[in-house]
């Protein structure tokens, strides 16, 4: 609409020549840099002019700066400070660009490993879980179903309302349990702010018969997550052995040569947590490429596909 008579203060955000809103969401998936033009008319108070934010940013890199030549009034780091004045000796100055260099990451957060019942009484049950790593956290979702689960199936129940499950310190949590239907599968992953979901954990059933909680896991080891993948210097091996036994994680080459043997320690619990630099057996650094890496036990094998990019 047009600007309101002269005398009138009003302020105005112009927005990039491609949006249609005036939100937008800077979470992009590509790199990029969106600027904003906010402009006024100073009214019958004139200056000085106060522009101010709230100090809780998206994600990224927010800057203000005058929209004539950007150094009257130079570049302001919009996390650091709250609130820009434009004062009478720069009344020439009738707007600001407000400019974000938006946050990218594309990697779904690690884990939550080890997840299982607690306790489980009438009415509800109580799950636990060992934390997640990533480092734009958001939730953690427990999905719950009477069939088994499959990778793409429709849930029936999502508690992303518990606002509990929003911190990444959380490691339990108890929600109303339907009594009464045998046997019942629960899951848990986590999401980060960028929407980037983590792989679905491992399946838990519960059966109430006599009151008395019956929970089993998948059989074998398990590698649960690669954190990050693709790498470049170093990445986190997240894996899982059931019988809590002493197990062999390997690294193989696409032709099926070993790489190098990592140590999985000599913890008894289930989870396990490991570092690979790139390195062979040599202490070499190996070649950019696709990898295997290979988890073995008494119980079984898993492998999971690793990417190093120097």
């Amino acid at each position: 609409p047009p600007w309101p008579p002269s005398e009138i203060f009003e302020a105005r955000m112009l927005l990039p020549d491609d949006l249609t809103h005036s939100k937008r969401d800077v979470r992009l998936t590509e790199a990029g840099t969106i600027s904003y033009h906010l402009e006024w008319q100073e009214g019958i108070g004139g200056y000085p002019i106060t522009v101010s934010w709230a100090a809780a940013l998206p994600l990224g890199a927010f800057t203000i700066r005058d929209d004539m030549t950007g150094t009257i009034i130079p570049p302001v780091d919009m996390a650091s400070v709250q609130q820009l004045v434009v004062p009478d000796s720069l009344s020439f100055v009738t707007g600001l660009i407000i400019e974000v260099a938006p946050e990218i990451d594309l990697i779904p957060p690690l884990g939550p490993f080890n997840f299982r019942v607690l306790t489980l009484t009438p009415g509800d049950v109580t799950l636990t879980w060992d934390v997640a790593v990533e480092d734009h956290f958001a939730y953690y979702e427990i999905l719950y179903d009477t069939t088994a689960f499959v990778d793409d199936a429709a849930y029936v129940w999502d508690w992303t309302e518990d606002q509990v499950l929003s911190n990444i310190s959380t490691t339990q949590t108890t929600i109303p349990f339907p009594w009464g239907v045998v046997p019942s599968f629960f899951r848990i992953r986590a999401w980060d702010t960028f929407g980037n979901a983590g792989a679905l954990s491992d399946l838990v059933s519960v059966t109430n018969v006599a009151g008395d909680p019956d929970v089993t896991l998948p059989a074998g080891p398990r590698i649960v997550g690669v954190y990050p993948n693709p790498f470049s210097s170093a990445t986190t091996i997240a894996c899982r052995l059931p019988e809590a036994a002493r197990g062999e994680l390997s690294v193989y080459d696409l032709r099926g040569r070993l790489v190098t043997r990592l140590d999985l320690g000599d913890e008894t619990g289930e989870s396990r947590i490991v570092e690979w630099s790139g390195l062979d057996d040599r202490g070499r650094r190996v070649a950019s490429g696709a990898y295997f890496c290979v988890l073995r036990s008494p119980s079984g094998v898993d492998r999971e596909r690793i990417i190093l990019l120097r």
